[in-house]
């Protein structure tokens, strides 16, 4: 779901590092429809996923 992310998953990683500190991305089951949201926190090395919109 491009339009609800931080940024394009394909930008993600850059040629100077990574392309923001946190970054979210949600993503919808193929099978089901049902909405997953990941967060990464780059300068941390921590994240979560889980069921749903951040």
């Amino acid at each position: 779901m491009q339009e609800e992310s931080t940024c394009p998953l394909e930008k993600v990683k850059t040629e100077d590092g990574w392309a923001d500190e946190i970054m979210a991305h949600m993503i919808r089951c193929k099978h089901c429809g049902q909405i997953f949201t990941c967060v990464v926190n780059t300068w941390r090395g921590s994240g979560h996923f889980k069921k749903g919109k951040a």
